[in-house]
């Protein structure tokens, strides 16, 4: 290590936060305190921008809990993981802990120390953002991104950090990376594909959630884990249900608020006719979380403009949000992140391609047009189609708490009732 003043040179641009971090021309440098060290993050790493045919922006493909660990004068960023686990004051913890050993995703040497060795170390990043680095390779879902159109390799000198921001919890990271590849769609004369990957590293709590228990015969998305540290006479399997962490203001009321509501940001990219619909998509669930105990326990915003918020972004693993994207499918995904020490969901990121409205129509008009004359001619109204994209977020948003299709209600209706007004 040098000097910190060698490293950390007055061209270094600062910003303080959960770390701190330091650009220096292209240059990223993590100052990681000492009390950062070991803490477990959530590493999320979505496209935040696409070439056209290679993906969508706002799909998150990268979801891995990580920690920094200082050994001597290296920092290594290794993966966590929580599928085999046993209590830490059990003897077998120790044989579990020396059979899942946690991969090095990336060593860093250290470049300098903010005050003494047992200070903050400072690391020089950029690599990691900069160069092919396959646990943290972002996709645009659907088989689409570089790695599904046969890249021949990773240009660093075609690839570089455009933005940081750290705040007291997280930090985002988003670069622009370019590949070469010998399949790249809309345009076969090109060989390379460019992408914006963006990367939000979020402390997880402290304290972690309260589990509960799964039970396969009820309907839940659930984080399953291997138990070693039990009295059982072998290795129990454990399975948490995935679901928000809502704790009541008041908790003697029989209904109350959330201390944190659930909230989702609707894409300022939203056609301005849709916005009203998709906002009431996501609170018409309202009711069933009022049948919890929790009034306004999930509500929609319109995203902040720049002006509002210069500071926020869709990509940050700080917000959920509902995302317009631009394409030809004829469909919606609202996919989650949990704690996988808990099954807390953490953030969420549903996707709602444009055209789906087709979809929609098409349903609406071949199923229940004999019944309703607004449905008689093409294009349905305003107020029909946006009925429709309220009923298809609705269907969205529901898997964000942790509810996986319900098949069984498509027997809820007789078939000979379709026609019944």
């Amino acid at each position: 290590p040098k000097p910190y003043a060698e490293v950390v040179t007055s061209e270094a641009v600062a910003d303080t936060g959960i770390f701190t971090i330091h650009r220096i021309g292209e240059k990223l440098l993590f100052e990681i305190p000492r009390a950062q060290l070991d803490r477990q993050f959530l590493l999320v790493g979505d496209l935040a921008g696409a070439q056209e045919g290679t993906g969508y922006a706002g799909v998150v493909s990268v979801s891995r809990v990580v920690r920094w660990q200082r050994i001597g004068n290296r920092v290594l960023l290794r993966n966590v993981g929580y599928g085999s686990v046993a209590d830490s004051g059990t003897p077998v913890s120790r044989a579990v802990r020396l059979n899942n050993i946690e991969p090095i995703i990336m060593g860093f040497d250290v470049e300098a120390y903010g005050g003494g060795a047992d200070s903050s170390a400072v690391i020089d990043v950029s690599k990691l953002f900069t160069t092919d680095v396959p646990d943290l390779a972002v996709s645009g879902g659907g088989g689409f991104g570089p790695r599904a159109r046969r890249p021949r390799h990773f240009d660093p000198a075609r690839s570089l950090i455009e933005d940081a921001k750290v705040f007291p919890t997280n930090l985002n990271v988003k670069a622009i990376q370019t590949w070469s590849s010998d399949s790249v769609p809309n345009d076969r004369s090109l060989g390379s594909i460019t992408e914006v990957a963006q990367y939000s590293m979020v402390a997880l709590p402290e304290v972690p959630a309260e589990r509960r228990l799964c039970d396969k015969r009820g309907g839940f998305f659930s984080t399953e884990q291997v138990d070693y540290g039990t009295t059982e006479q072998r290795a129990a399997p454990r399975c948490y249900i995935d679901r928000w962490r809502l704790v009541p203001k008041d908790p003697g009321a029989p209904i109350s608020d959330p201390v944190k509501p659930i909230v989702f940001y609707i894409d300022p990219a939203t056609p301005a006719q849709w916005v009203p619909w998709l906002i009431k998509g996501v609170e018409d669930w309202q009711p069933a979380f009022r049948h919890a105990g929790f009034s306004n326990a999930i509500i929609a915003r319109r995203a902040p403009t720049a002006a509002e918020d210069p500071d926020f972004s869709m990509d940050d693993a700080r917000y959920s949000y509902v995302r317009w994207l631009p394409s030809t499918v004829e469909n919606a995904f609202g996919p989650h992140i949990s704690d996988p020490r808990t099954g807390e969901i953490l953030q969420s990121s549903i996707g709602y391609y444009h055209n789906v409205m087709n979809l929609a129509r098409d349903w609406y008009f071949v199923q229940v047009g004999p019944l309703d004359p607004r449905a008689a001619r093409l294009p349905l109204p305003d107020s029909l189609m946006g009925r429709l994209l309220e009923y298809v977020v609705a269907h969205e948003v529901g898997q964000p708490p942790g509810f996986p299709h319900n098949f069984r209600a498509s027997a809820w209706m007789p078939v000979d009732a379709l026609r019944s007004a």
